[in-house]
């Protein structure tokens, strides 16, 4: 038997988002220019620099808010980029992780990791031989260091966040040599996935960033038909949910709009596969069900009264919406984002 309810899907509406989570973008310090390329490509203006407290002439990306803006069929927001340099893994994680960053942490909704890759794997790093040349040496340990980076980024993810509960997007962005293009072997690639995946972190890889342009890679996918490099970062962020909650004053106006609200058409919509009992749960939150069978069994001989629509039809549309952007997501990830949806629904009854 199909659960199918259907809304128009011309009745949505872009949502505004005017208090967005945030992002927070780290790099090495030794890798600032990468992180400021990246930045740049990915949002089409440059971050600026600030000062540093230990000399008015040395400027620094640490520090520094940058705006995202993004824009989809359901909702535009400016994103503010958190932009830190990190100096030691270990005591950056830890202060992230400290009592007094529990509220920095409870606004982020996405944390991306920049660092650049080598062509030879730093899991050959300190194996003795000694024909290996100085400038290998150097890259592997330098490979050591980012990779100490990446993992200060997933603790905070892990331990801050809940890891693969956190309701946002972990990303690792690993760039090619060099600020252009170059080739980095697959072993390479398939260690870096392995490291962030076990952090809850996505692994992109991008040829090469400081272009200038956004989104040069447009176009591109992979084998499998996904897309790629800085196109496949800017998908993963829109796909998030960016809404920080309602600032003050900014809930009476929304009850005011939706009261006049009239959104009867409900034609086309799906639930979708194994979401049975969220839509059971759904349905005895709009109708006002409980668990006593009596009451039940009234329900089912209940009218559907002009209330009971306006109500399905509002419902219906922010769970069309988030059926539309979690579309190519995997069944876990579809899956939790269409719960977030329904506890939000009922929330809001």
């Amino acid at each position: 038997m199909s659960n199918s309810l259907k809304v128009s899907p011309t009745a949505a509406k872009a949502q505004e988002i005017t208090n967005p989570k945030r992002i927070l973008a780290i790099s090495h310090e030794s890798s600032a220019d990468l992180l400021g390329a990246l930045i740049t490509d990915l949002t089409g203006t440059s971050p600026s620099t600030s000062s540093s407290s230990s000399s008015q002439e040395s400027q620094t990306l640490a520090g520094v808010t940058h705006l995202l803006p993004l824009s989809t069929r359901y909702y535009s927001a400016s994103v503010p980029i958190w932009l830190d340099l990190v100096s030691d893994p270990d005591g950056w994680a830890a202060s992230f992780l400290s009592e007094e960053a529990k509220e920095v942490l409870g606004v982020l909704g996405g944390v991306l990791v920049v660092f650049p890759l080598s062509s030879s794997s730093s899991s050959t790093a300190g194996n003795g031989d000694g024909d290996v040349g100085t400038q290998e040496q150097q890259q592997q340990q330098q490979q050591l260091l980012h990779k100490e980076t990446v993992k200060s980024a997933g603790k905070v993810i892990r331990d801050g966040l809940r890891g693969w509960e956190f309701e946002g997007v972990g990303l690792a962005v690993g760039v090619g040599p060099g600020l252009g293009p170059g080739p980095v072997g697959d072993e390479v690639l398939d260690d870096w996935e392995d490291l962030c995946a076990g952090f809850g972190m996505e692994f992109v890889y991008i040829e090469g960033v400081g272009t200038g342009k956004p989104g040069t890679e447009k176009g591109k996918r992979n084998e499998y038909g996904e897309k790629v490099g800085v196109e496949r970062v800017r998908e993963a962020l829109e796909s998030n949910d960016w809404d920080g909650g309602k600032l003050e004053g900014e809930e009476e106006e929304e009850e005011e709009e939706e009261d006049g609200d009239n959104d009867d058409d409900y034609e086309g919509f799906d639930i979708g596969p194994g979401k049975e009992e969220d839509m059971e749960a759904l349905k005895r939150a709009i109708f006002g069900g409980n668990n006593d069978k009596d009451d039940d069994e009234e329900e089912e001989e209940r009218e559907i009264n002009d209330e009971d629509v306006q109500n399905l039809g509002r419902m219906m549309q922010k769970l069309q919406a988030v059926r539309d952007m979690s579309a190519g997501l995997p069944d876990g990830e579809r899956k939790r984002m269409a719960k977030r949806a329904v506890a939000e629904v009922m929330k809001e009854l």
